[in-house]
């Protein structure tokens, strides 16, 4: 039988609420500095942005690379920045590269460029070596491929980072896992993931979770 399910969406600060400040330099960094990223979309884009500016802007070695990256961010176009990070990226130094390519995935995503965002994000998977930003990455990918409707591609990969990311990401995973697969029509997968975050601790919103199960459960 068929039901129609409400869906909480996947609001910045759950993934923020989900790891815990100890689980990672990334999630500290996010902690401290929360009061500076308002308006950036979404808090995986805020965690990676955050982090790359804390751990790299310091070990930059090239200050002409620095100096025109800065000058980029103070455009006020979203568009020309996104233009001129383009150009940036491609012939960027490599301790420069992966935070600019993290400032142009979150200009694409808050101007709505969610195909071109996916591709950044695969670019940015392609180099990124650091566990929890490579986790990071992933989710982002897997976010963007939901808001742009391609549930069932945000579910496969929300699935595969279950078994090759840290376990602290366990219930951002289980969040976008449970939203794509109501999105895809994937009942099972929805309600699978609903009870791993509540078997999981999220006490906040247990009564929520509850309900979702619940009617996840009379829909089958």
């Amino acid at each position: 039988m068929s039901d129609n399910i409400t869906q909480k969406p996947i609001e910045p600060h759950e993934l923020a609420d989900e790891v815990t400040k100890e689980a990672t330099p990334i999630f500290d960094a996010l902690m401290r500095y929360k009061h500076v990223i308002a308006g950036v979309a979404g808090v995986v884009i805020a965690v990676a942005a955050i982090y790359t500016g804390v751990t790299l802007w310091n070990s930059y070695t090239h200050s002409s690379a620095k100096e025109k990256l800065g000058n980029i961010l103070l455009t006020t176009s979203a568009q020309e920045r996104i233009d001129a990070l383009k150009d940036f990226v491609a012939d960027a130094p490599e301790g420069v590269r992966n935070g600019a390519t993290f400032e142009l995935v979150g200009a694409q995503m808050q101007m709505g460029q969610l195909d071109d965002a996916v591709q950044t994000w695969d670019q940015l998977i392609a180099r990124l070596e650091n566990p929890e930003l490579l986790a990071l990455a992933k989710l982002g990918k897997a976010r963007t491929l939901l808001l742009a409707g391609k549930a069932e591609e945000a579910l496969a990969m929300a699935q595969g980072l279950r078994a090759d990311t840290p376990e602290s990401f366990a219930a951002p995973v289980n969040r976008i896992v449970a939203a794509a697969a109501e999105q895809a029509g994937n009942t099972q997968a929805a309600l699978e993931a609903y009870q791993a975050l509540l078997s999981g601790g999220q006490t906040a919103d247990a009564e929520y979770l509850k309900y979702k199960i619940s009617r996840l459960q009379a829909a089958q």
